[in-house]
């Protein structure tokens, strides 16, 4: 009996993961790497491959949104004080962003 849940659930989490893949063909992985005033972040941003905010200068310059998800992300400080903090999603205010650099 706890087999079979267990090949369920690992059955249920490779569909998800499939339909998550289909749901988003058009969808672009970016490495990047955002300065602001005080941190450096590097990171990973999804955008749209085609079509309307297809480039990066349009996504990040979208009126639509205040943010700026960032995942996979490695932030440090301008001036060294923070030397590396890594997190899963960074949310950035696009007002504090002073240069984007994409890999």
């Amino acid at each position: 009996v706890v087999i079979s849940k267990i090949e369920a659930e690992q059955a249920a989490a490779k569909a998800v993961d499939k339909a998550l893949k289909e749901a988003e063909p058009n969808v672009k992985v970016l490495d990047i790497t955002i300065f602001t005033a005080h941190y450096r972040i590097e990171g990973q941003i999804r955008y749209v491959s085609k079509g309307y905010r297809s480039r990066l200068s349009d996504y990040l310059n979208e009126t639509n949104s205040t943010f700026l998800p960032i995942t996979n992300a490695k932030v440090t400080t301008i001036n060294g004080e923070l030397h590396v903090l890594y997190k899963e999603v960074v949310i950035v205010n696009k007002d504090e962003i002073t240069m984007v650099i994409p890999q």
